[in-house]
């Protein structure tokens, strides 16, 4: 009876020591996402396609940040760096969120306001806007948009000979009709004095 009672407690002893080292097994699953949308439209997407949306001096779009806790336990002092492009500035700034317990998320809507035109190149460029996070046990991860902005149609120099009309579409028809005149003329005449009337 002694043995079994002995017995009894190793298992029982086992068990009690298996069951809180897995009740202490942490999941960190910590994932950032960074959207945005034109505030003309409907639908956040991951970036904002030049094919789609341009923006200008001092335009300004939504970006929506949702950070998920997908682990198993709360992640606290979850500190949020924002790091902007030349381009853009937000009404958000890097922060600080006490507590995004397991199984939540946590979200935020940004306004991003594209700076005026000294700061934009006159061609199209793409810009990056980032979000990454840290909280207070190391774990870190991060995501980006990109977005694409156009300062202005970029000048060109006109090019200009002496006695010829400048260069451009108009340009090209009038003086191309004009050499065509000539040269019709011409041959009018040679045919005139070959044939002799």
């Amino acid at each position: 009876m002694k043995k079994y009672l002995f017995a009894l407690s190793l298992v029982s002893l086992f068990l009690l020591n298996a069951s809180s080292a897995l009740a202490d097994d942490e999941i960190r699953n910590m994932v950032v996402n960074l959207k945005g949308k034109g505030f003309t439209q409907t639908n956040y997407v991951d970036n904002l396609d030049s094919s789609n949306i341009i923006f200008g001096a001092k335009d300004q779009f939504q970006v929506q940040l949702r950070i998920s806790n997908f682990g198993n336990r709360n992640q606290t002092n979850v500190v949020v760096k924002e790091t902007l492009p030349g381009t853009a500035t937000t009404d958000s700034g890097s922060f600080t969120i006490p507590q995004i317990a397991a199984g939540q998320d946590y979200v935020k809507n940004i306004t991003l306001t594209v700076k005026d035109k000294p700061f934009l190149v006159k061609e199209l460029k793409s810009s990056t806007i980032r979000y990454d996070i840290t909280t207070d046990v190391g774990t870190q991860t991060g995501d980006y948009l990109t977005f694409f902005t156009n300062g202005g149609t970029k000048s060109t120099t006109v090019a200009t000979q002496s006695g010829l009309p400048a260069t451009g579409a108009a340009s090209n028809i009038l003086l191309g009709s004009g050499i065509a005149l000539g040269v019709g003329l011409v041959a009018f005449g040679l045919r005139k004095a070959a044939r002799g009337y």
